[in-house]
């Protein structure tokens, strides 16, 4: 009984472990059927959330089957001992074990396509993510770019302009995120993906929406800059028609110096002045500059610049005007000036000269001899200023005839004035050359009466003194040389007739002088 009991022992074991893995397998089996909805389920989630928690559930499922698999090779690792070891159920074993490898098999392959789905949802989702930040991010900033708010000041519009330039940079950004973008699309359009059409036509739709957008960045752009333009361009117009203005109140002054020193005073502040208004040209043609590239950008308020230059360049060209009319007139105000001037001084050189005219006639023949050299001095100086006379009396005749009027006339007696003085000057000169020449002949013959009394006294002495007589010799001497003393022709000698003459003439003139100069 022993045989057939062990016989009997084996075969149940036998059965036993057929059974055993027939339950194994089937438990198997029914935990891979289990997860077999999961791992084939087609669902990725309607939000990047739900996207993101299925990969999440997915690799915990797929951490699961990896962590089960050592079961299922246990099982299958039983099987195929069983059927090594030439188990009656060796066919239904291998049956089973076939069931249970195809089984796993499948759920692998599923899994693996459960990866795929959940990783191509996570995709379209994070694109529709984007776009739909993209979308929220335009829509945001449409109304600030639609703005018609250009700023009240200059200093509002600069602000705003600087917003603006921030904006467009972040558009930049944007605009780099929707080529990524675009990227993406174009890899889920060329996958085989359900219902792919609607990544592109997202796209457009972005892409439309944002060259609209970037059009009104561009518009909003140039308006700001025009308004930043006209409000720099009518701010520094305004100054530099202020400025004009002040400059006129300058130019047209009418005040052109009383003297010529004092003219040559106003012509250097007036040169400082024109040397300031050609600096300041600057100035309008920057504006200038500035008007013309408002207007080049064709802005709605171009015909206000238009105006508000044609305003300027009125202004400008009147200030121009009256600096050239000035500087005509402080010229012809420097010619006459200086001729005033010039007659002023001739007519002082004048009377310096009539005044400081010595009215002594000398002592004595030597001191009547230097004051003849002095004034042959003064005459030949006065002479000498004849040329400057003549130029003089040339200028005035021009000035008359430039300058009719009032300055013709006024010149016309400062002409007058300066020949009658000149006049004066020269009979005053001749005059007084004729009364040294008098009072030289007088000194001489006064010398000449000088000399003759005391010949005459001499004689008398001679005549009149009582001398001894010696002898006859010494009586004939002294009667000859007192009869050739007496003689006519001696006295004649020593007293001529034009020495007579001379007296007479020269008391006449002195009569003659005294009665207009006192000695």
């Amino acid at each position: 009984m022993k045989a057939p009991a062990q016989r009997r022992k084996g075969d149940l074991e036998e059965s036993r472990l057929w059974h055993q893995l027939v339950f194994d397998v089937d438990c198997e089996l029914q935990w891979i059927a289990e997860k077999k909805p999961i791992a084939s389920s087609q669902d990725c989630g309607r939000t990047l959330t739900e996207a993101l928690n299925m990969v999440k559930k997915q690799e915990q499922l797929e951490a699961e089957v990896n962590q089960h698999g050592g079961q299922i090779d246990k099982v299958l690792a039983q099987a195929s001992d069983l059927v090594t070891r030439h188990h009656p159920a060796s066919s239904q074993i291998k049956a089973k074990s076939g069931e249970l490898e195809s089984a796993w098999s499948e759920l692998r392959r599923l899994l693996r396509a459960r990866r795929a789905v959940v990783d191509w949802g996570v995709k379209e989702q994070q694109y529709l993510f984007d776009a739909a930040e993209v979308e929220s991010w335009m829509n945001e900033k449409r109304n600030a770019l639609a703005s018609e708010d250009y700023g009240n000041d200059e200093d509002a519009a600069r602000k705003l302009l600087a917003k603006h330039r921030a904006l467009c940079e972040d558009m930049t950004t944007y605009r780099q995120w929707l080529d990524k973008l675009e990227v993406k699309c174009s890899e889920l359009v060329s996958s085989d993906r359900p219902h792919v059409e609607r990544f592109q036509k997202r796209q457009d739709e972005l892409c439309r929406e944002f060259d609209a957008l970037s059009k009104l960045a561009e518009d909003r752009r140039n308006a700001l800059e025009d308004a930043v333009c006209l409000y720099e361009y009518m701010r520094e117009s305004a100054d530099l028609e202020q400025w004009i203005g002040e400059q006129l109140q300058t130019a047209q002054c009418e005040d052109f110096a009383e003297d010529y020193e004092h003219l040559r005073e106003l012509q250097s502040k007036f040169d400082e002045f024109t040397q300031s208004v050609k600096t300041g040209s600057e100035r309008f043609t920057s504006c200038e500059t500035a008007a013309n590239a408002i207007l080049r950008r064709n802005p709605p308020f171009a015909r206000d610049v238009v105006k508000k230059q044609e305003k300027l360049r009125s202004a400008w060209n009147l200030l121009c005007e009256y600096i050239e009319t000035r500087t005509s007139k402080l010229a012809v105000a420097e010619e006459l000036h200086r001729f005033h001037r010039d007659v002023d001084e001739f007519e002082q050189w004048m009377a310096d000269k009539m005044a400081n005219m010595p009215r002594d006639l000398g002592r004595d023949v030597k001191h009547v001899h230097s004051l003849w050299q002095q004034h042959e001095a003064l005459d030949k100086e006065t002479r000498n200023a004849e040329p400057r006379l003549e130029k003089l009396v040339e200028e005035a005749e021009r000035l008359k005839k430039a300058y009719p009027g009032g300055n013709a006339e006024q010149i016309g007696g400062r002409q007058q004035t300066l020949e009658e003085e000149w006049q004066e000057l020269r009979n005053a000169t001749d005059d007084r050359r004729d009364m040294l020449r008098a009072a030289f002949d007088l000194h001489t013959f006064n010398g000449k009466v000088r000399d003759l009394l005391a010949w005459t006294d001499l004689t008398i002495s001679d005549i009149q003194s009582d001398l001894n007589i010696n002898d006859l010799q010494q009586a004939e001497w002294l009667q000859t040389e007192h009869s050739s003393s007496m003689t006519l022709k001696i006295v004649e000698r020593r007293w001529p007739e034009t020495d007579t003459t001379m007296l007479i003439r020269f008391t006449s003139l002195l009569v003659n002088f005294s009665n207009d100069t006192p000695l």
